[in-house]
């Protein structure tokens, strides 16, 4: 299954995306699931500017279900085993906004998602981005996870063979994007790389980075 605008570059990127899903034995076919429907205000609530899509851990409340976020119109969709595609939750952006990355809390019961004040697209607020989370009902909490980021965007939990950082999420703070890129100028190399302590604390991991959208782990 996957997450896709509707039509190619810029034009798609701020219409109602779709998932997809790729039969194995027909993997050269991708067929459209469902048009994931408005939600909320922001942007007329279209679906645009999809950022990342995975499934719910097995055996937790959330297992059984592919969910996408759109930080066009702050929301993250759920597509449910009967083929059906409605909004999961959106983010009122008071103050946070743009879900951008989806995980989940080491015992399934809550998804985790990174969030900011503001849009991806303006400029980032100093300690304005976050981890939020999220109840199987769809309620954020008051209190977010991890605060202090800027433009946080991919998430993802260490297994369980990473050392002293087993079970630990690692982030991906994007820092100034630049978009459009510019045409006469290198781009900045300013994005990093954090992981978050159980009880919420930041620690750097690495930084110089040009825009850094995902994190996952290899090989354990």
């Amino acid at each position: 299954f996957a997450l896709a605008q509707p039509e190619v570059a810029a034009p798609g990127a701020t219409k109602n995306h779709v998932i997809q899903r790729v039969d194995p034995k027909t993997a050269d076919v991708a067929t459209v699931v469902c048009t994931l429907p408005d939600a909320g205000e922001t942007n007329k609530g279209v679906s645009g500017f999809g950022v990342d899509a995975r499934f719910g851990p097995t055996g937790s409340p959330f297992a059984n279900t592919f969910f996408a976020a759109t930080l066009y119109n702050n929301t993250v969709y759920q597509l449910t085993a009967d083929g059906k595609c409605t909004p999961f939750v959106t983010l009122d952006g008071k103050p946070w906004g743009s879900p951008t990355g989806i995980a989940f809390s080491a015992d399934g019961q809550q998804m985790l998602v990174t969030a900011m004040q503001g849009s991806l697209l303006d400029a980032p607020v100093a300690g304005g981005g976050a981890i939020l989370s999220v109840s199987a009902d769809g309620k954020v909490a008051e209190k977010p996870v991890v605060q202090g980021l800027a433009r946080p965007m991919g998430i993802s939990r260490a297994p369980a063979s990473f050392g002293a950082y087993a079970g630990q999420l690692f982030i991906t703070d994007v820092g100034g994007m630049e978009i459009p890129v510019p045409m006469t100028q290198a781009l900045a190399a300013d994005g990093k790389l954090y992981r978050a302590t159980p009880d919420g604390e930041l620690h750097l991991v690495a930084s110089g980075l040009i825009n850094p959208t995902g994190i996952q782990f290899v090989d354990n």
